[in-house]
């Protein structure tokens, strides 16, 4: 180790070095996405949102963990005209600016909590949840509860600790705290006040030949997945198969 080395290792914690060099530091997943990349994410989640996202109506949405805001051009793209992204990373939010969205740095639950109740129509946290203990879980989903207006949604994604692949998802970010099943993550939202919650898979998006070539495969190797659940446990539990999940929570 050089000189350097030890010097950034003493001056902060792991947690506080990987909120400073988040991107750089593991530039395969966090990489800034290119312009091609953020147009296919838009249609990729139009599709995985179907039928989810309401009309914009006065209030606006709220995207925690924005990272570089693609999840914001989908609000923006929907309608909606108060969007606001909330992050810690410095590189993420860097990115978000430069392509002119409305973004803070701020820590998520000290936002939530200085955030008047019933102001915003969507929150989403993509990618966030698993970054805290259960407890702190606990306390986001609560906190977004109260800023949600009634009737609004609480939009996540999360790693699926029931893919025969969310482990290796769970283990790749060194940030990640906890693993849910649908179970556990429709437990803690009930807890939390939700009165409803809803999964998806984030499989292909059939939305293009190639796309829906992939899509078809995936049915084949679901099923597989499907077959050996009910061999072992005799019923099947309408399991999540890919690496991550949606979940949709109604406040």
């Amino acid at each position: 180790m050089n000189k350097d080395s030890r010097a950034t290792s003493s001056a902060a914690s792991l947690r506080d070095l990987l909120l400073q060099k988040y991107v750089s530091s593991s530039a395969g997943p966090h990489r800034p996405l290119t312009e091609t990349e953020l147009n296919g994410f838009l249609v990729a989640y139009r599709y995985y949102l179907r039928s989810w996202v309401p009309t914009p109506a006065e209030g606006g949405w709220l995207d925690l963990g924005c990272g570089q805001g693609a999840l914001m051009r989908l609000a923006l793209a929907y309608g909606y005209r108060e969007v606001l992204g909330v992050d810690l990373s410095d590189e993420m939010l860097a990115d978000a600016r430069a392509d002119g969205l409305t973004v803070v740095k701020d820590d998520l639950l000290s936002f939530l909590e200085r955030t008047p109740e019933r102001h915003w129509s969507v929150v989403s946290a993509f990618d966030v949840v698993e970054h805290f203990s259960k407890e702190d879980g606990f306390r986001i989903l609560c906190q977004i509860r109260r800023v949600l207006r009634s009737g609004g949604i609480c939009l996540l994604k999360l790693p699926s600790a029931s893919s025969p692949w969310g482990t290796h998802v769970h283990a790749s970010d060194l940030t990640h705290e906890m693993f849910y099943t649908r179970y556990s993550i429709a437990q803690l939202a009930n807890l939390a006040g939700f009165a409803e919650a809803g999964l998806r898979e984030v499989g292909p998006a059939p939305t293009g030949f190639l796309s829906a070539a992939r899509w078809l495969l995936w049915q084949a190797v679901r099923a597989a997945y499907a077959t050996v659940n009910v061999i072992e446990t005799g019923a099947g539990t309408g399991g999540i198969y890919t690496r991550v999940v949606l979940v949709r929570l109604v406040a």
